[in-house]
């Protein structure tokens, strides 16, 4: 099948592959993080047609031999550093008069979470991440465990819109910064529902995967754990309550709820025929959990302690028929279950708080050993001085595009700013 018109061709791709370059953190905003921006989405697109499409997938295999995985990965963390310690420093009226960039600049990292999400599905993409991977997992991890926080659980509370606004209530213009943070809320929990699949498909590596990518997963972050308790609270579905202003007597007003839950990138009405089905993102979350635990090469790097032992058993209340039907490997999961009941049921709990104590102490030494300098320039930089010049960056950029309208005589076609 030949590529349409709006998709790249092999050899735009290239060209694209080969322009990508590194973002330092005082550039974005620039012109070159613009450019790189846009590089960014024409190689998504690239790869999301041809996943859908069945084409050859190309993208990856270029970004992989030509060392731009790890590029773009680096960028990707860099500008999650960059919303987290710039961005609530910058001043309103500055992103009032700026919003459509600093929309774009909040997109930016989405953007390149999907594209990883796409090119990160075979193995070799993920190995050539090289000494990136364990950052890139230090990112994802992070994110993960935000959505079993309070702050997740409010994002992906549904906006209802008040039953008494009136057409110009809703016609009135809305408050940009207010729309940005609404913005950027959205796309956090977006993010942060990818690094699920993110996550899973770097455990597919199995003992490919480097010893320092695994003390992350295990040691450090505890993914299994953050896992489970995202299975118990299952943030992909949420209940949206409307009320019914002109219901017939005798119930007027009445209250109905209706499921949705969060499918690529958007939440979805469910029937109620869908409800127990699998959906996309609970079923990467289970074969996650699968991988973390039952993989040979990573039993060994997740010691059970009595709190771990806990929580892998509370596993238990969720296995149902409907659940094993539709994904085969719950089976032997719901195995491996019971089996660490048996294993662990004369373990006292002093003797597993004992080991908790050793295996913490080994993960602060092994914080210490295993940290990359990608992490360390993030940690060190000095987030007051990259706002003032980024400040005095947009008051320079406003300048020169008033002289440059200026000088335009008058009649002339005017460029699109």
């Amino acid at each position: 099948m030949e590529p349409s018109q709006h998709a790249l061709t092999r050899e735009e791709t290239e060209r694209c592959v080969d322009e990508i370059q590194p973002v330092p953190l005082d550039q974005y905003g620039s012109d070159l993080w613009f450019q790189q921006h846009i590089l960014a989405e024409r190689l998504n697109n690239r790869a999301h047609y041809s996943v859908q499409h069945q084409v050859e997938e190309f993208v990856g295999d270029l970004l992989a031999e030509r060392g731009k995985l790890a590029v773009l990965a680096a960028n990707l963390i860099r500008i999650g550093a960059w919303k987290a310690h710039v961005w609530p420093k910058l001043d309103p009226a500055v992103l009032q008069q700026a919003h459509i960039k600093a929309y774009f600049l909040l997109f930016h990292e989405a953007t390149l979470m999907n594209l990883l999400e796409i090119v990160l599905f075979h193995q070799p993409h993920v190995l050539a991440l090289g000494p990136v991977l364990p950052d890139l997992i230090d990112y994802c991890a992070t994110r993960v465990a935000w959505l079993n926080t309070a702050e997740a659980t409010a994002a992906r509370a549904p906006q209802e819109v008040p039953p008494a606004a009136s057409p110009a209530q809703l016609a009135a213009p809305s408050d940009p910064a207010a729309d940005l943070q609404a913005h950027r809320t959205q796309l956090q929990f977006t993010i942060a529902m990818t690094s699920i699949s993110v996550l899973r498909y770097i455990t597919e590596c199995g003992e490919a995967l480097p010893l320092g990518a695994q003390q992350r997963l295990f040691g450090h972050h505890d993914v299994p754990a953050a896992a489970i308790y995202l299975i118990h609270n299952a943030p992909w579905i949420r209940r949206r309550v409307s009320t019914d202003a002109k219901a017939a007597s005798p119930a007027p007003g009445r209250r109905e709820a209706t499921l949705e839950r969060f499918n690529e990138g958007r939440w979805e009405a469910l029937a109620h025929d869908d409800v127990p089905r699998l959906g996309k993102t609970e079923a990467q979350v289970w074969l996650l959990l699968y991988n973390l635990l039952l993989e040979p090469a990573f039993q060994t790097r997740y010691p059970f302690t009595a709190f771990r032992v806990r929580h892998v058993m509370s596993l238990s209340d969720v296995f149902t028929a409907t659940l094993r039907d539709q994904l085969p490997v719950i089976e032997r999961l719901e195995r491996y279950v019971a089996q660490v009941a048996i294993l662990h049921a004369t373990r006292s709990e002093q003797a597993g708080a004992g080991e908790e104590a050793a295996e913490n102490a080994a993960r602060a030494m092994a914080q210490v050993v295993e940290l990359s300098d990608l992490a360390v320039q993030i940690d060190s930089a000095d987030w007051n001085a990259h706002r003032g010049r980024r400040r005095r960056h947009a008051r320079t950029e406003r300048r020169r595009r008033r002289q440059q309208q200026r000088s335009i005589p008058a009649g002339a076609a005017r460029p699109l700013v």
